[in-house]
This record gives C-alpha cells, structure tokens and sequence, in this order.
C-alpha cells in the first residue's frame, strides 16, 4: 500500500478529501470505524505529485513517506519527507504508468489524498525508473570472480 497526495504539496490537506478513489476495503484497513487512524498512513511510503493540469507547479512527483501528521480543526497537517535513493520522477512518467499504480485518469486533476493497495517501490524500480531490485550482498563484479 502506498498513499498518493495529489496537490497538497504544502503540507496541508482538507479532510473532506482524505481517502478519495480509495477502495473500500482500504479504506476499511486505514480508516476504521470511519475514524482515519494516523499511524497507518504513517508506515506507508508516499507518492507526492502536484495536479497535471497546475502550470504554477514543477511537475514532478516525489517518493517518500509522511511524518507528523494531525488533524488541525478541518485540515490535517503533515510533513513529507523525501526518499533521497528516489530520484524525482516526472508526473507524465508517473501518469503512464497510472494503471500499474492504480490511479484512475481523473485523479491527476482534484486535489486529494488516497490509499492504493500497490506495492509502489515494485512499481517504481519495474515500470518507471528502469530498474529491478536485488539484492546487493549477491552482486560481484565479473573481474572479481576470476
């Protein structure tokens, strides 16, 4: 699972959007009983991106994860805080891979804040980035082994 925040790159988002294009049993996991339960979107990485259609925005999404978030009278505040190993990833990039990621093409143009039952970092390194991950204990280098 992954959260997507789409245009809230301030740091700010209203609740009234929390959890759009969230499917149910998702939903079920991080907002029991109706009630969003802050840890959990805590542990889940975090795909930041402004609106595609918003040109006061460079349009590149970043990979993260969110800390410090709170419920502030109709508003929740946040911090997002960079994956340095991620390099920023152009939003069309991201837009192409939509289906991969889960996010329906309107997404990319309402400010809100879903959860996606993605595995976003598979996602990343085998439809985006060009890469696959291994591990690197089993990697030598060929002039290493003769």
């Amino acid at each position: 699972m992954y959260n997507l925040i789409v245009g809230f790159i301030d740091g700010e988002a209203f609740a009234s959007r929390m959890l759009e294009y969230t499917e149910a049993a998702v939903r079920e996991y991080v907002a029991p009983s109706s009630a969003i339960d802050v840890s959990r979107l805590v542990n889940l990485p975090a795909l930041v991106m402004p609106e595609l259609q918003d040109s006061r925005s460079l349009q590149v999404a970043r990979v993260g994860h969110i800390e410090n978030l709170t419920l502030v009278g109709r508003d929740y505040r946040f911090r997002f805080v960079p994956n340095p190993a991620v390099p920023a990833i152009a939003s069309d990039r991201i837009a192409k891979a939509s289906r991969s990621l889960q996010i329906e093409d309107w997404e990319f143009n309402r400010t809100h804040w879903a959860v996606k039952d993605v595995d976003l970092y598979r996602v990343l390194h085998e439809s985006i980035l060009d890469s696959t991950l291994a591990p690197q204990v089993f990697r030598r280098k060929y002039s290493e082994v003769l």
